[in-house]
């Protein structure tokens, strides 16, 4: 990495899931100046390079992700929630945890291989996953309006509807081009009789992210007039931390 950046990164977070590994670079100890996104899988010198950084967050984006009511949650049946309502890998690790404010469980399939990168990067970097926390967020910021999410992480979409400040619809999925995701999502919002005047944030990182954006504005009155970038993506993933 060029000396002339890498001397002003005080801290990074880190975004991980099957063949995907962005690290975060901020110039401050908060995540909120943003300097620049590096792909980690393509340039594995840097890991080392950013070992002394502040660490602000490692989350997860692995596709294989389900919500299942707190109160008939069973640890031990865990694999078997993925098994059923994913495309989850037979016999991978897996991680639950409590979303706040939901009565929910948040259950996942784990990265291991990338994991293990966080963790030599630096050590105190625990490894969440990141639909917890965007829920989180969501639940946060909502209003009585219906309101639908859209996080791209290459060729993974996360898909939230909130109506009434209630959770609707939680999902994940793999996609190939965008009008197949463009098709799910318009679908879905008619099965669930969500209006077209909905409230639409697109965020996330990738080459589907433009052309979604522009088929969306097609359909939907309420996107934003921006592009999303990864400078905006970043600062997100810092409050989420």
């Amino acid at each position: 990495m060029e000396p002339d950046i890498l001397e002003h990164i005080q801290s990074i977070g880190l975004l991980i899931g099957p063949d995907f590994f962005h690290i975060y670079c901020y110039g401050d100890l908060d995540g909120k100046s943003y300097i620049k996104t590096i792909d980690a899988i393509a340039h594995p010198s840097n890991i080392s390079e950013l070992s002394e950084a502040n660490p602000l967050y490692s989350f997860s984006v692995h596709p294989n992700w389900t919500l299942i009511p707190s109160d008939i949650f069973r640890e031990e049946d865990s694999h078997l929630y993925l098994k059923l309502n994913t495309g989850f890998t037979e016999g991978a690790a897996f991680g639950h945890d409590e979303v706040s404010g939901l009565s929910m469980k948040l259950v996942y399939q784990r990265e291991n291989e990338l994991e293990e990168k966080s963790y030599q990067l630096n050590p105190s970097l625990q490894v969440g996953h990141l639909a917890k926390r965007v829920i989180t967020r969501i639940r946060r910021s909502s209003k009585s309006t219906d309101s639908l999410h859209i996080y791209l992480f290459g060729k993974v979409a996360f898909v939230f509807i909130w109506r009434s400040e209630s959770l609707l619809l939680g999902n994940s999925l793999n996609f190939e081009t965008s009008e197949d995701l463009l098709y799910y999502i318009m679908y879905t919002l008619k099965q669930l009789d969500v209006p077209t005047t909905v409230q639409t944030e697109l965020m996330g990182t990738g080459n589907h992210v433009k052309p979604l954006k522009g088929e969306l504005k097609k359909y939907l009155t309420k996107i934003g007039g921006e592009d999303p970038s990864d400078e905006e993506l970043a600062i997100i993933l810092s409050e989420c931390a």
